[in-house]
């Protein structure tokens, strides 16, 4: 089994060295890397070709967004299985390792992933979501009822080439939640194969708290809302997952809502908050407050979580 890893490179000069050390020193490695450099301007480009791996394939292009970048990789890989890199990230020496002995236990799936830690200027964090049977230290996921948490990363994620190439790869033209579309393209077609152990290291260049302000560019609902519109509308999901894909967009559209009053896009606002509270609807607002600030503390902060969807909806009933 041929294995390819791909790595989009844009402007992480000072972490690329990293991320290719940690593919090198995997106990099960890769037969080939492939780097995609997405119109770097930091040189982070020149430090990749000063490796002479063998195995490492360098591409540049000019400043396409993510999802090109990651689809040039695939189009390009010569491996049966690809696994995701960011450039910014790392992986431990055990992850894919792991990666095949999912493969083994479970070869139906359509894509197979780990756990993973944050790494930020405070130091470490492991996100512990009890997303499988207890006891279980990996499994199939149900994606549907676990979509909320996030619990699939393009950094810890490997997918065979061929469903990849099914599905159309990554949304190109998308810079939000573009990797979520994707999963659940595939949740829809085939299982997710996880495991429990974080083997992957996700690097926060900003807290959590920060991620809204770059959300001011949104200018339409992302990909990932659209995909799970029409799976509804054509009966791709099962009666038994609806509510939990229903609930997890509907969370995901007034988060960006709250996003999108911030910067004062008040109308864009309105019909996110309109779509989650209606056509996503949970079974009521209260609920849906339950749910929300129920999501794990270190993904969002649930003092902030209270205060904006309580913003939200009071907005949303008091414009009708």
């Amino acid at each position: 089994m041929v294995v390819t890893t791909v790595i989009p490179l844009y402007n992480m000069a000072q972490y690329i060295g990293r991320a290719i050390s940690s593919v090198l020193n995997q106990t099960f490695p890769p037969d080939e890397i492939i780097i995609v450099d997405d119109g770097s301007t930091d040189g982070g480009g020149k430090l990749v070709q000063i490796n002479k791996d063998p195995r490492i394939h360098f591409i540049h292009q000019k400043n396409m967004g993510v999802s090109t970048a990651r689809n040039r990789g695939i189009s390009e890989a010569r491996g049966e299985l690809i696994a995701f890199l960011d450039a910014d990230d790392f992986w431990k020496p055990r992850f894919l390792e792991e990666i095949h002995r999912l493969r083994q236990q479970f070869p139906q799936a359509g894509a197979y992933a780990t756990a993973l830690e944050y790494q930020s200027l405070q130091g470490i964090n492991c996100l512990k979501l009890h997303i499988l049977p207890p006891g279980q230290k990996s499994g199939i996921l149900n994606f549907f009822k676990v979509i909320k948490y996030s619990p699939v990363w393009p950094s810890a994620t490997v997918v065979p080439k061929k469903i990849l190439e099914e599905i159309s790869g990554f949304p190109e033209g998308e810079f939000f939640l573009e990797d979520l579309d994707t999963w659940l393209r595939i949740a829809l077609r085939y299982p997710i194969a996880w495991s429990c152990e974080p083997l992957a290291t996700l690097y926060q260049l900003d807290s959590p708290e920060k991620y809204p302000k770059r959300y001011g560019k949104i200018t339409q609902e992302p990909r990932v809302v659209q995909t799970a519109r029409e799976a509804i509308a054509t009966g791709q999901v099962a009666s038994k997952d609806l509510p939990y894909l229903q609930e997890s967009i509907a969370i995901l559209l007034l988060s960006l809502a709250r996003a999108l009053l911030i910067h004062g896009k008040k109308d864009l606002a309105q019909s996110f908050i309109e779509s989650g509270t209606r056509e996503f609807q949970p079974s009521s607002a209260s609920r849906l407050l339950r749910l929300t600030t129920a999501l794990p503390i270190n993904l969002f902060h649930e003092k902030i979580i209270r205060t904006w969807l309580q913003i939200i909806l009071y907005l949303y009933y008091h414009s009708n």
